[in-house]
């Protein structure tokens, strides 16, 4: 047996969002994760740029994205390390976070029954867009994709540290790297 297959062996699966909570809650230290999440792409009923145009999707455009993050990292303390490292005054204080809730444990939030993933973003990986459960490029929707509106923050850093937060209904994969799997 190869050493890969192997280690897939050993990895504990989990297909209930209730065993990852409790898996979370036993596992607080800071791990590296991955996920995949689907989620509606939000649109406009007309273009962006005229108003004019409407789009003729008649269901949902979902985007597949792959996130590298870390969990159970206190973002304070991760936002005063990265400011010594650029040799800034490590006196960063997070604030409370706008969304609410009550955490569950260092990664869960609920929030009025809704359970939420909270993270601080490494990397992205791949990214796909789906329509009737057909794959579609981007080019064909965009126009009518909201623009985002940046977050220049009060981290007073170059690089700024992203904390994402996932609906748990929305990932369909999480992995911890030979421990554990969670799928969807």
């Amino acid at each position: 047996m190869n050493a890969h297959k192997h280690e897939e062996l050993k990895m504990r699966m989990i297909t209930c969002s209730q065993d990852l909570i409790k898996y979370l809650t036993e596992n607080q230290q800071p791990i590296q994760a991955k996920i995949i999440a689907k989620t509606v792409v939000k649109l406009n009923k007309k273009d962006v740029e005229t108003k004019t145009e409407h789009h003729t999707f008649d269901s949902d455009i979902f985007k597949i994205q792959q996130y590298n993050v870390e969990l159970n990292k206190n973002y304070g303390e991760l936002v005063n390390e990265k400011r010594e490292e650029e040799n800034k005054e490590s006196d960063f204080k997070s604030e409370k976070r706008k969304m609410g809730g009550v955490n569950v444990n260092r990664a869960i939030i609920d929030k009025e029954g809704q359970l939420y993933l909270t993270s601080i973003l490494i990397s992205t990986g791949q990214k796909k867009y789906e329509y009737l459960n057909k794959e579609i490029e981007k080019s064909t929707f965009e126009r009518f994709v909201p623009i985002k509106k940046t977050y220049s923050g009060n981290q007073g850093l170059d690089n700024q540290v992203i904390v994402n937060t996932f609906k748990l209904e929305n990932i369909v994969e999480l992995e911890i790297e030979g421990v554990m799997k969670y799928i969807k």
